[in-house]
């Protein structure tokens, strides 16, 4: 839990009021889907999404499918 200690990002994300999108690769070893998780459920927006990808690493996720068209969802329904 270093990098949450480190940089307070569950009590930053408890602010946040505008709407999150959350995207988590599975294999990611950097910030951990347990953490990308745990933000998405400390996150105060009242419109919030974790999109998770079970081949993405923390650099690579773009690259799985329905990436872009997860963030298309996302912009769509936030979209007036």
């Amino acid at each position: 839990c270093t990098f949450l200690i480190q940089f307070l990002s569950r009590i930053k994300m408890m602010r946040v009021q505008i709407p999150t999108l959350i995207v988590s690769g599975l294999r990611d070893t950097l910030v951990p889907p347990h953490m990308a998780l745990q933000l998405h459920q400390c996150c105060g927006a009242h419109h919030k999404r974790l999109i998770r990808f079970s081949h993405g690493s923390h650099t690579e996720t773009w690259r799985c499918q329905g990436y872009y068209q997860g963030l298309k969802y996302f912009i769509d329904e936030v979209s007036p």
